[in-house]
């Protein structure tokens, strides 16, 4: 045994444990495991493979079943021909895939597709990533020993009763050849070549596929398929700074590491609303990048693709949940087997939101959220059949009303803040219509002088209130209030003179909202705005082709992750405008347009 093991290349260890499990095994399986003897020291030909191994280049579900004894999932099958699509565009693909615990990710991810490919393209240059080094390393060391073996793989006992997987039938070196080079190369536990076709030198081709993970301190090279593996972990969203960290790694080293045409693929399953995944989904695209998703859920001009695989589908469900029940996209459940009915329903009793979140892929429990997503995008509930108007303008662009609306009150609000984020909103309304309409949107890190400030040589106000204040006017709906949290502002905002100043000459009344115990108000708290959201009066930018739609996502990523949210300071500047507009502060029981008075030693010609 000692003298076989070492003839073939493997450990006496390993040679003793798969004897071991052939003498245990049916008479036939014995029969029929025979050592490979390969015609070639590297690669056999393409043209002269065997027929099945030539239908398993193209037919993943049976290269799957053949080498591996996997039975394969309609989802598995799907996942694996669309990474094979965006590896044919020529240009760079970013995919986030998204799919439950407890259905195969993992392996479809970092052993399945990587050997699928390497058989269909030897000189590919792939890299295997995971959270961490270790893991990534165990990943590579799974597909070394895949393109190492000489006998079929034995399926588990357990396996074969559950009905998941059978012994497999032939061996990736028997149908295709040697992997390990004859020669010098990479064959170690953090990269690997596989031997080339016409026994080509791999002693100057780099690695075919390397194992790194997201917490080295260096990734190196260039790759033309990236697959990364469950990057997301309970700590990586503990908090705003691992948030950051993990973000700030991710864009500059991970997405840096793809060849020109080259497919980077993210899988795992939702954790937070603001996961890593979230993260990559909302990015948008270049102007050139810009091309529909017509494969996914995705929005046209987003930088990923979107891949989503829920344990149940809703919209699909007939109530047949038993184990034989058709798997989607038959069926409602992703995989009746593995995922059955019974363990889904456990979930939900469990958790609602983590079942919504881990299984369904969701950002959150709808019901805990301040505003589900189809009172924004409008339509019919799969489940309750109740049907919501949306929020969507359109064809309605930033600073534009829509047609008919006449006297228009213009608000304005702030969330200051003079560390974190700001929020500058600026909405219209009129007192005979409950919609508010927003024109513009403005968010991010300011100092307050870029908020507004006095150019002394110049003699003129500056920064954003000064900019928004003559577009009213341009506009003919010049800005009467603009409503600025106190908490924040008193000190660095309230207390400058130029402010004063301002508001004095621009006729603009300032209204310091005190947050405290209001916050919390069943009927004056932030809570006021879902019913708004949800009978579509509030009206956003949505014209495609501008910045509208993009400027207007940032308010609604907050709504929609309230109170889970990273950010609320968007929330917050919207219902201090809602908020005193049902009191009457602002509108038809406001002095709009009233002349203020003033000292005359503040007058100064607008």
């Amino acid at each position: 045994m000692m003298a076989a093991a070492k003839k073939v290349g493997i450990s006496y260890a390993s040679a003793k444990a798969k004897e071991r499990g052939l003498r245990d095994s049916s008479g036939k399986a014995w029969k029929e495991a025979k050592l490979a003897k390969p015609k070639y020291l590297g690669a056999v030909p393409l043209d002269e493979l065997k027929p099945e191994a030539k239908r398993a280049l193209d037919d993943f579900a049976y290269f799957r079943l053949r080498y591996f004894g996997r039975l394969s999932t309609p989802w598995q099958e799907d996942e694996a021909y669309k990474v094979l699509e965006f590896m044919a565009t020529g240009r760079k693909e970013f995919v986030v895939v998204n799919a439950p615990p407890g259905s195969g990710k993992s392996t479809v991810n970092t052993l399945d597709i990587p050997v699928w490919l390497t058989c269909r393209n030897r000189s590919l240059r792939g890299l295997i990533g995971s959270a961490s080094q270790d893991l990534a390393e165990r990943y590579l060391d799974r597909i070394r020993n895949h393109l190492e073996m000489t006998w079929p793989v034995l399926a588990e006992d357990d396996q074969k009763e559950l009905g998941l997987a059978v012994d497999a039938e032939a061996t990736l070196v028997g149908d295709f050849g040697l992997f390990k080079p004859a020669g010098i190369g990479h064959w170690s536990k953090k990269a690997l070549t596989v031997a080339q076709h016409g026994d080509r030198s791999v002693t100057e081709k780099e690695p075919t596929w390397s194992a790194y993970g997201l917490d080295t301190s260096f990734i190196g090279g260039r790759y033309g398929i990236c697959l990364w593996d469950d990057l997301v972990e309970e700590k990586h969203v503990a908090s705003l700074e691992s948030i950051d960290k993990q973000r700030s790694r991710w864009d500059k080293v991970a997405e840096k590491r793809l060849e020109p045409g080259g497919t980077h693929v993210l899988q795992g399953q939702r954790l937070s609303p603001e996961d890593l995944y979230r993260y990559n989904i909302d990015k948008r695209a270049g102007a050139s990048d810009t091309h529909e998703h017509t494969c996914c859920e995705a929005e046209p001009d987003a930088k990923y693709h979107l891949l989503v695989y829920r344990a149940h589908w809703e919209d699909r469900c007939e109530n047949n949940h038993g184990d034989d029940s058709p798997y989607w996209p038959e069926g409602c459940l992703l995989d009746p087997r593995r995922l059955p009915w019974r363990e889904l329903e456990a979930e939900m009793e469990n958790g609602l939101s983590n079942y919504l979140q881990v299984y369904q892929q969701e950002d959150a429990d709808p019901s805990l959220t301040l505003v589900n997503a189809l009172w924004v995008s409008g339509g019919t509930d799969p489940v309750t059949k109740e049907y919501f108007p949306g929020c969507w303008d359109n064809d309605r662009d930033l600073c534009e009303l829509p047609p008919g609306v006449v006297n228009p009150i213009s608000i304005c609000s702030t969330d200051p803040s003079p560390t974190m984020k700001w929020s500058n909103q600026w909405w219209a309304f009129t007192n005979d219509h409950p919609q508010s309409w927003l024109l513009d949107l403005h968010g991010g890190r300011m100092s307050t002088a870029e908020f507004l400030d006095w150019n002394n040589p110049r003699q003129e106000f500056t920064g954003l209130m000064e900019q928004w204040w003559q577009r009213s006017v341009e506009l003919n709906m010049r800005i009467t209030h603009w409503i600025i949290e106190a908490n924040s502002a008193n000190n660095y905002i309230f207390g400058t003179s130029h402010f004063n100043e301002w508001a004095a000459s621009r006729g603009v009344q300032i209204i310091a909202h005190v947050t405290g115990r209001n916050k919390a108000d069943p009927k004056y708290g932030i809570q006021m705005l879902a019913p708004l959201y949800q009978h579509g009066l509030v009206r956003l930018p949505g014209k495609q082709m501008t910045k509208a739609r993009f400027t207007s996502l940032k308010l609604v990523d907050e709504v929609q992750k309230w109170p889970k949210g990273r950010y609320d300071d968007g929330v917050l500047a919207q219902w201090f405008f809602e908020h005193n507009r049902e009191r009457g502060v602002v509108g038809a029981k406001s002095a709009v347009g009233k002349k203020l008075w003033r000292p005359a030693f503040m007058k100064r010609p607008a």
